[in-house]
């Protein structure tokens, strides 16, 4: 049998919790899985259908996005619904990672917090963008091209610059794993270590203001493909991990006392 979680007080009443039931755990796996979903909605909507990969150079003059977007407007409309249509899977997901976390983190539950804003606020970004993208899709033939080319770069910038939420996620991630003090921690120790490296990766963005070229241009390779390749890495190591620990912590639940 299973341990009861002590009482706690809620509202100014004792709140008794007990163990996490099958259907809890079954939620959780479900919650989980949106990660992948996630990946794969979003690659096949803003790489696939939207044809965002390359993108719209960061060098191109005005006259030159309105085209791209006019000629591909369809195309541009139906991957920006599909992005919109996946960018909360992210929030969802990230709320399993939280779920997780907890159970190693303890009653002040900081790190947690700040993976899950984090979280939130990188889903938000994703469906952010992906209006400002739709938009400069509509009417892409009738609309000035400076007016095309302005909501581009606004998508862009925010795409880009705020790397900060997603990088406080991960280090939310790598932090719990280290300070996780069981004698066998959920997760790897070295998963934290290559949740870092990848956060850092992530730094690389800033730099995108200042060239309009080359590998640090929106569409270069150290800030298009490293840093957001560095991203979908972290994205699908912290599903398994997740899965993993979910299963550990239903198993030790579960076991004969």
């Amino acid at each position: 049998m299973s341990t009861p979680v002590p009482s706690a007080q809620l509202g100014g009443l004792p709140v008794t919790a007990g163990p996490t039931s099958a259907a809890d755990f079954w939620l959780w796996k479900a919650c989980a899985w949106a990660g992948p979903v996630y990946i794969i909605g979003i690659l096949v909507s803003w790489a696939g259908v939207a044809g965002f990969v390359p993108p719209p150079g960061e060098d191109w003059g005005p006259q030159k996005i309105a085209a791209f977007y006019a000629d591909n407007e369809v195309a541009i409309r139906l991957g920006m619904e599909g992005v919109l249509f996946f960018a909360m899977f992210y929030f969802v997901w990230s709320l399993a990672i939280a779920r997780v976390m907890r159970r190693a983190e303890g009653r002040e539950r900081i790190l947690s917090t700040i993976q899950l804003i984090g979280g939130v606020s990188t889903a938000w970004i994703t469906a952010g963008c992906a209006v400002l993208w739709l938009t400069a899709s509509f009417r892409a033939h009738s609309r000035p091209p400076e007016g095309t080319a302005l909501l581009n770069d606004l998508a862009w910038m925010v795409f880009d610059m705020t790397a900060m939420a997603t990088f406080f996620q991960m280090v939310a991630y790598g932090a719990l794993i280290l300070v996780d003090g069981r004698e066998k921690p959920l997760m790897p120790r070295w998963l934290a270590y290559l949740t870092f490296w990848l956060a850092a990766s992530l730094f690389a963005v800033f730099f995108m203001p200042s060239f309009h070229t080359g590998p640090f241009s929106w569409q270069g390779l150290i800030t298009l493909y490293i840093a957001l390749g560095a991203f979908f890495v972290w994205t699908v190591a912290a599903s398994w991990y997740t899965f993993a620990a979910i299963r550990r912590i239903e198993h030790d639940e579960h076991a004969p006392s």
